[in-house]
């Protein structure tokens, strides 16, 4: 992970930009930033309620390097291969299907050449890894050593807090961007979307650690789908850039900044000069492993990992959660489920997540509505206790049937 930044617009010039091109380029529109929506209805592919803590973890010399530029810096998919062979690919059971569809008889293409639909697609989806630029973030306020040691580079480690729409609304881009939480799978079993932008939000259940919520920026045309069974040729692939950025707002967007364990007291006063360099007004605090805090506010507790569940297995962990929680610390918990609207099957629930969000002060505490998403096709309900009791559920059926 790493992050960059370009030029300053005021607040109000940006909102009113935004909301212009979202109007004009999409149906309906959402917050101002980006058009709406960010994530496509019909999918497992969920997002995370507005209020999910998310979390940019970097080196300090990004960092700064991000405020002074007014750009979050989005890196190619190819880049990240890397470290994941399989980024934006499909899964063994869906790479069966394909093969035993072009298993049969295959119509013959114009040029005389035999039709290969398997092959097809594999090479498109390879191609896309110079199209697409990711920008990679953790979902929740808990914390892992690994995640600091992996993707705090550099001689200080940061990590740069917000909530989802937060960053939605002060984002701001030309290009298309998607974004949500990652989805972690098996990857020789289950099935999964076959092409971009979904098959960018799974990967293998061995990463299921970095807990990541993912922005992809589109970095241009798609290339062509060459079905022919064995080219002579392939076909040019665009010529795309080899990274993206994306402007935004840092004074709107950053709510705390968190410093790796062990760093000095003059390591600390630093982070607090820069921001105060670039007039942002946010928190800077030592990392909560140094406090070996058990208790996280914010935190998606079921569905990035399963993507089937029951109401009992649901019961049980939301009784857990309510039980578990420090009540001398926190005064309200609110438990939100965000559903799709056909994840019903049989007495299982599909491709849904599930959120715990703790308040220890009544004036952090938001309106329910403020959770989202009104016109994604997903039921929302957010539960709140006090005191460790049930005071009142709200029920949102999507306004987008």
């Amino acid at each position: 992970m790493s992050d960059e930044t370009d030029t300053e617009r005021s607040r109000d010039e940006s909102t009113d930009e935004s909301l212009e091109s979202a109007s004009e380029n999409r149906e309906g529109s959402g917050p101002p930033g980006l058009p709406y929506p960010v994530a496509y209805r019909n999918t497992v592919w969920t997002l995370p309620s507005n209020q999910m803590v998310i979390r940019r973890y970097t080196g300090l010399e990004w960092f700064e390097k991000t405020l002074e530029e007014g750009e979050l810096y989005f890196g190619p998919a190819e880049s990240y291969a890397d470290d994941d062979p399989d980024e934006g690919q499909v899964t063994e059971a869906v790479r069966s299907r394909e093969r035993a569809q072009s298993a049969g008889e295959q119509p013959t293409l114009q040029d005389g050449s035999e039709m290969n639909l398997s092959a097809g697609m594999e090479r498109f989806r390879q191609n896309t890894q110079s199209q697409y630029f990711l920008s990679c973030w953790r979902l929740g306020t808990d914390e892992t050593p690994n995640h600091w040691e992996k993707f705090g580079t550099g001689k200080l480690g940061v990590a740069m807090e917000t909530t989802v729409g937060q960053l939605w609304r002060h984002l701001h881009s030309d290009a298309e961007v998607h974004m949500g939480m990652v989805r972690y799978i098996d990857r020789e079993r289950d099935t999964i979307p076959n092409s971009p932008p979904e098959t960018y939000f799974f990967k293998g259940l061995d990463y299921s650690w970095e807990n990541e919520f993912r922005l992809a920026l589109v970095g241009g045309g798609n290339p062509i789908v060459d079905i022919r069974d064995d080219p002579d040729e392939e076909f040019p692939v665009p010529d795309y850039d080899e990274k993206e950025f994306a402007s935004f707002e840092s004074d709107a967007v950053i709510n705390r900044v968190l410093v790796e364990p062990g760093a000095s007291d003059a390591e600390m006063r630093q982070v607090e000069e820069i921001l105060t360099d670039h007039s942002i007004e946010a928190d800077v605090e030592r990392s909560r492993l140094e406090k070996d805090a058990e208790w996280c506010p914010s935190k998606i507790v079921y569905g990035n990992q399963n993507l089937r569940t029951s109401e009992e297995e649901l019961d049980q962990r939301l009784k857990s959660e309510i039980e578990s929680t420090d009540w001398s610390t926190y005064s309200t918990v609110d438990w939100v489920q965000i559903v799709p609207l056909w994840a019903k099957d049989g007495d299982e629930i599909v491709g849904s997540h599930f959120e715990v969000h703790r308040y220890q002060s009544d004036e952090d505490i938001p309106d329910p509505e403020e959770y989202g998403h009104t016109r994604l096709r997903q039921f929302r309900r957010v539960s709140r206790f006090e005191d460790g009791e049930h005071v009142l559920t709200w029920d949102f059926d999507s306004e987008e049937k």
